[in-house]
């Protein structure tokens, strides 16, 4: 009995120090599948860390330990809640009834998901040696033409509006299922984007992008001219059914522009885009380029876009507002002697 009190009492304590994830409702959903593919692959709490490890991408690992995390949690909490409702039937009952060996089994099954929340949580990364190079889709984009966005646009007919709207703004494709609201007011394009990866405490649940009617842009007038022939003084409403067939359209279009291109074109392309014209615009502070994006944290200047794949010539919003201040992030002690020694590096040839 007190064997059982104690795997209790550690399951509590264990919660406690492993807070709850701040993902939103479809990330813990897609926790759930990847928990469901994982539990196939073995029962024990070695065997599911090993399977989740059998990679060499370090974001897998990050992302199957946050999917065993999650799981492991929620149904630890379920199991507490369901053997404390069941422990307060017993008061009273003898020890031979068959209730005690339910209850028995219930905290045994506690103990298995503590042992498995307890040995992914204190599991090592991925050894350096062992990494596989990331794979990310911004470097994918190298030596597509300036004009790669146009080309697109027209080899997808039906698509054609859904895909323009998420060039000029860099929305998700996410976003475009729950709809771009497009108008123009004060003589500006005002797009309203409510955000696909918003918490209580991460990402924007909505932004506004504005840009100026004499834009120089082609795809920004290109948006400004299908307002004006669509008649609608309070704007149109920019939405798609499925993003993973808008992904697959575009991937295609892609494949029949450039058959002999190795990498694909997708929709995340037009986000990594619209990021490198932000910044290569000169225009938008790093806050006002993570706000448009749809984050609240500055970390959009290393994510998103390269500087140098950017092209100016007004795609850039000239403002931007959003739903919430974009914090700062402190950069790291690497960074911070980076830093330092290119200042001392450059004193020295002064």
């Amino acid at each position: 009995m007190q064997q059982s009190f104690d795997i209790i009492k550690n399951a509590r304590s264990l919660l406690l120090a492993i807070p709850k994830s701040n993902a939103n409702d479809k990330t813990k959903a897609g926790y759930v599948r990847a928990m469901q593919r994982l539990f196939a692959a073995g029962q024990t709490p070695q065997s599911l860390v090993a399977a989740a490890m059998d990679m060499r991408k370090v974001a897998t690992w990050f992302s199957r330990k946050a999917a065993i995390t999650h799981a492991s949690r929620d149904l630890i909490e379920r199991l507490l809640h369901q053997q404390d409702q069941l422990r307060r039937s017993l008061r009273g009952v003898a020890p031979d009834d068959s209730r005690w060996t339910e209850w028995g089994q219930s905290v045994r099954a506690i103990g298995h998901w503590a042992a498995l929340l307890q040995t992914v949580h204190e599991a090592p990364a991925i050894p350096k040696e062992g990494r596989k190079n990331r794979h990310g889709k911004r470097m994918d984009m190298k030596g597509l033409p300036a004009d790669w966005r146009e080309r697109i646009i027209k080899r997808l007919p039906n698509y054609a509006t859904a895909a323009l709207v998420a060039a000029v703004t860099g929305c998700r494709p996410d976003e475009l299922v729950t709809g771009v609201h497009l108008a123009i007011e004060d003589a500006e394009l005002v797009v309203l984007i409510k955000g696909s990866k918003s918490t209580e405490k991460s990402g924007q649940p909505w932004r506004r992008l504005y840009w100026p009617l004499d834009s120089e842009s082609p795809l920004v007038q290109s948006i400004i001219g299908l307002i004006s022939e669509k008649l609608v003084n309070d704007g149109m409403t920019v939405q798609i059914r499925d993003a993973k067939a808008f992904s697959g359209v575009v991937r295609a279009a892609g494949q029949r522009e450039w058959p002999a291109r190795s990498s694909s074109v997708t929709p995340y392309c037009f986000r990594h885009q619209a990021a490198a014209d932000m910044k290569a615009s000169g225009s938008m502070s790093t806050g006002d380029i993570s706000a448009a994006l749809g984050h609240c944290s500055d970390v959009t200047k290393s994510t998103y876009g390269l500087w140098g794949m950017g092209f100016t010539g007004g795609v850039a919003p000239s403002r931007v507002e959003a739903a919430r201040p974009v914090k700062t992030k402190a950069p790291s002690v690497a960074s911070r002697e980076k830093t330092a020694n290119i200042k001392k590096m450059s004193a020295k040839l002064l």
